[in-house]
């Protein structure tokens, strides 16, 4: 089963909520 985990990516533009995998792979990201 793989699992996932909800981070922020607080750039210097924008900040964004994205949804990782365990290893910090980049599932998607949300607006």
């Amino acid at each position: 089963m793989t699992e996932y985990v909800l981070g922020i990516d607080a750039g210097t533009e924008s900040v964004r909520t994205g949804v990782f995998d365990l290893d910090g792979n980049i599932i998607g990201f949300g607006t």
